[in-house]
């Protein structure tokens, strides 16, 4: 949608002049959402955890294989029917609903040192220092990805 507004300046010796500006401005008439279950097999494998750290990030992903599902057709199919203007955004989204992007896994309970607190990461805060705290815990952490693999369905 094309705008029109009035812009009125002042200058350093105090006279004042009025331009009209026009700009073009994104207008949202309609939206459309839609959530549900994608039938689906678990493949993911058995979790091996790295134990060489006494504590681990474990970053998670999700893999699915859409190749035998008509998920993507249906979801072509949603957003034509939901067509509504010239200019549309579509997205999708697919997620587990109990994943967790990162945990943080403590292999040994009495592991953790004693500045690796809640106390001392605010205090490094309030220091202006926590960028080199967080690296220090980085430092100690180990780190694994683990990835939710999924072989998906007609729905």
């Amino acid at each position: 949608e094309t705008r029109v507004r009035t812009e009125t300046t002042t200058d350093s010796d105090g006279k004042t002049s009025t331009r009209q500006v026009t700009e073009q401005v994104r207008v949202d008439t309609y939206s459309a959402s839609a959530s549900g279950i994608i039938p689906s097999a678990d493949m993911t494998p058995a979790y091996l955890p790295q134990t060489a750290a006494a504590q681990t990030q474990i970053h998670t992903a999700l893999d699915l294989d859409l190749a035998r599902s008509n998920y993507r057709a249906k979801f072509e199919m949603w957003t034509a029917f939901h067509r509504r203007d010239v200019h549309q955004d579509r997205q999708r989204s697919e997620d587990l609903p109990s994943r967790k992007s990162s945990v943080l896994a403590v292999w040994r309970p009495d592991s953790r040192p004693w500045w690796m607190t809640s106390r001392c990461y605010w205090l490094s805060n309030l220091c202006c220092c926590s960028l080199v705290y967080r690296w220090a815990v980085q430092a100690q952490l180990g780190e694994q990805t683990y990835t939710y693999r999924k072989r998906c369905f007609d729905i």
